[in-house]
């Protein structure tokens, strides 16, 4: 009996899966060994245009998906590096501070020329 096959893409289901395998980093012999054909096959459908384009599609849904879940735990760890900017204790608020100028690209680019006393830290807050 003949597998069926996916109209929309013209791929079968074993294919679809490793399509979806070979997206998720797996390596092609594991694909294989999972699939149940043999390496070679993989290498072939990997020229197949209908199953690259499924792989590259994967890959880019999962990697959007990573953007936006890292947006909102931004938004979350921008909380916390604010609730640390305005605790009691000065170097806590330092650390907050070198975080937030960290996240923003400035602590890369901004050079101190004179380390902080502990007496400045003190000062500032």
């Amino acid at each position: 009996m003949a597998e069926a096959v996916d109209i929309e893409n013209g791929l079968t289901e074993v294919q679809i899966e490793a399509a979806r395998l070979l997206a998720c980093g797996c390596k092609a012999t594991d694909v294989a060994s999972e699939c149940g054909v043999d390496e070679s096959t993989i290498s072939r459908w990997r020229r197949k245009p209908a199953f690259a384009a499924l792989v590259q599609r994967i890959t880019s849904d999962a990697h959007l998906e990573v953007v936006g879940r890292m947006g909102e735990l931004l938004h979350l760890a921008l909380d916390v590096i604010e609730e640390s900017l305005r605790y009691p204790d000065p170097s806590i608020r330092l650390r907050g501070a070198v975080a937030l100028l960290n996240v923003s690209g400035l602590g890369r680019t901004m050079k101190v020329s004179a380390p902080i006393a502990p007496g400045d830290i003190e000062a500032a807050g």
